[in-house]
């Protein structure tokens, strides 16, 4: 894998990454090293250590030269087994993944997830199209905007130490007067 300064390397997994061996060779002098946002670096072994699902590592020169270059020959990732118990959102079966057509004026009943196993908390709600539809975070009704398109609805359950995160969507179709049939 031949990468070049500011190029960001994203590796990913579903078990939790403890360690990130690399090999790998310079060109054009200097100093490149791998810098992510969690974690450490070290240049001395090349390896980043911490403990994350998806690392992003970004390429850079340390020397402040440009157009630096990095021919990674080998990575070696090293995980350990997530334990945390996984949990399930689902608005139910008539609701996840469907979408539902609403004309423009209209108003529309949303729909609650609900998360298991039930004492692992609560869900938050979030709209990928605010202008279409908005979602209150908290309690999941809709409110339909003043445009005409789609929007995806997404009740997520974050994790924690001791659940898994999850989330289930559906679809809302807001249907304008002009929009053709």
């Amino acid at each position: 894998l031949r990468t070049y300064e500011g190029c960001v390397i994203t590796i990913s997994s579903e078990s939790v990454i403890t360690k990130i061996d690399f090999t790998y060779t310079i060109s054009n002098s200097g100093n490149l090293t791998l810098t992510s946002g969690e974690g450490t670096w070290n240049s001395s072994s090349k390896s980043w250590t911490g403990s994350a699902n998806s690392i992003a590592l970004k390429v850079g020169h340390s020397s402040g030269k440009s157009n630096g270059q990095v021919r990674i020959t080998k990575i070696v990732v090293t995980t350990v087994e997530d334990n945390r118990t996984a949990t399930t959102v689902t608005f139910g079966e008539d609701v996840d993944d469907q979408t539902f057509d609403v004309n423009l004026g209209e108003t529309f009943e949303g729909k609650t997830a609900t998360v298991s196993p039930t004492e692992a908390g609560n869900v938050t709600y979030s709209s990928d199209n605010t202008e279409v539809a908005s979602v209150d975070e908290n309690t999941g009704a809709i409110t339909i905007g003043n445009t005409a398109g789609k929007a995806t609805i997404t009740a997520s359950f974050a994790k924690t130490d001791t659940y898994k995160a999850s989330s289930a969507k559906y679809y809302i179709n807001v249907i304008g007067p002009n929009t053709p049939v």
